[in-house]
């Protein structure tokens, strides 16, 4: 029986944190379509929050196309080259999903620049959660250590 509670608690918050970046992400489309330059157009609110959820749903191949950063090596040039490459191939499938994701959704549309800005904050946010986790990580391990 605690077993089962466990497993929905995960499941609780697993559903609680997708909300939240959910949420996070429909925000930040709605703060866009604010903006006259960007030209984003909101027709219906169910096409935000599907099309935030979809974005959301890029972390799968995000984490696997992360796993090339983590290829041991003893050549440290070699160890950059790899991450180089990750990094770029996240950036332009990322970038092609959310073009493929724009033409889909009939409730949402996106000009030029306005699917640009919304890529290039994207990926500084995931970048800024990304470093505060790392940060997060080390001052963990070193606060074990002592």
């Amino acid at each position: 029986m605690k077993k089962g509670i466990f497993w929905l608690c995960i499941v609780v918050v697993i559903l609680l944190i997708v909300a939240l970046y959910t949420g996070i992400f429909s925000f930040l489309i709605y703060l866009l379509s604010i903006i006259p330059i960007l030209n984003i157009t909101i027709y219906n609110w169910p096409s935000v929050f599907t099309f935030s959820l979809c974005i959301i749903i890029w972390i799968i191949p995000y984490e696997l196309i992360g796993f090339l950063q983590d290829i041991p090596g003893k050549n440290k040039y070699l160890i950059k080259l790899f991450s180089l490459i990750s990094t770029l191939l996240n950036l332009s499938l990322f970038t092609l999903y959310i073009l493929f994701l724009d033409h889909r959704f009939i409730g949402l549309s996106f000009s030029k620049v306005g699917i640009i800005c919304l890529i290039i904050i994207t990926i500084a946010l995931s970048k800024i959660i990304n470093i505060a986790g790392t940060k997060l990580k080390d001052a963990e391990e070193n606060n074990n250590s002592i």
